[in-house]
């Protein structure tokens, strides 16, 4: 709006709010997309506006900030506009939106990327925001899907989070010829008249 200031035309002007661009010319300020934001005032065009961050959602029109963190048992990359996104795509070189978890990965809320189920763990379904221990008579290697894959072998013993084939040998003294133990009290003793001399025999 114009007035008349002691005999001139003055023009009110208002610095661009945030959340808004205004190209030269604006009269009314325009709101910055969905899937970008604009924390600052003064945008003069909408690559002004920024991408949402990684591990944010951004679903309003005029934002000053994210919305949110992206849903526990998904990730979210630039440009994501749902907390639960199911599909990415790559623009020059930048991907935008997002996914569920896969398997063998996990995704706490706000998650950028899936990240690998440590070694002792596993995931054997989509969308987890956490592994699951890696339960008795198995171990489970770093990017665990499927633990059954992974018995415990003849003269080891494999108790809850195991993490490698080798780990909890039967011990001098005792052996073991079965596969899956969950225990050391279930190698066997050396029996009388015999010896057992190194870790994770399979026989006496």
């Amino acid at each position: 709006m114009s007035q008349l200031v002691n005999g001139t035309l003055s023009a009110n002007t208002s610095s661009c709010p945030a959340g808004h661009y205004c190209p030269l010319g604006t009269y009314q300020p325009t709101p910055c997309p969905v899937g970008t934001y604009l924390g600052t005032r003064g945008g003069q065009q909408v690559a002004d506006c920024v991408l949402c961050v990684p591990g944010q959602f951004c679903n309003a029109t005029g934002a000053t900030a994210p919305s949110g963190p992206c849903d526990p048992g998904y990730f979210c990359q630039f440009n994501n506009v749902v907390a639960r996104p199911t599909s990415a795509t790559v623009v020059n070189g930048t991907t935008l939106g997002g996914g569920i978890c896969p398997v063998a990965r996990y995704c706490p809320s706000g998650s950028s990327a899936p990240l690998v189920c440590s070694p002792g763990t596993y995931s054997i379904s989509t969308g987890a925001s956490q592994c699951t221990p890696c339960p008795p008579g198995y171990y489970c290697p770093s990017g665990t899907s499927d633990y059954t894959v992974y018995p415990c072998p003849a003269g080891y013993y494999c108790p809850q989070g195991t993490t490698t084939v080798n780990q909890y040998p039967c011990p001098k003294g005792t052996y073991s010829n079965q596969t899956g133990l969950t225990a050391v009290s279930q190698c066997v003793y050396a029996p009388g008249g015999q010896y057992v001399d190194v870790v994770g025999a399979t026989a006496p």
